[in-house]
């Protein structure tokens, strides 16, 4: 499925998840922020060949819990 930027909080689309999943997923997000936080367990990413390249490798290593790659470089600290 196509990536979608939607107006107001910015939304990717992702595969594997249909509209129903979405808010159940949130929810459970939101219900477990303090035992699972969300962000912490993300390690970001640029979107460039290298970070993408680094995200794989990361990931395919299991050296990250989540490989977030990010569009706008802004976000990756």
């Amino acid at each position: 499925m196509a990536s979608h930027l939607h107006q107001g909080p910015h939304v990717l689309g992702s595969w594997g998840f249909t509209g129903n999943d979405l808010p159940l997923g949130v929810d459970m997000l939101y219900r477990t922020r303090d035992k699972y936080p969300w962000l912490e367990m993300q390690t970001l990413y640029p979107f460039s060949e290298e970070g993408i390249g680094r995200a794989v490798a990361d990931a395919m290593a299991m050296k990250t819990v989540k490989s977030t790659i990010v569009p706008w470089p802004e976000l990756v600290g």
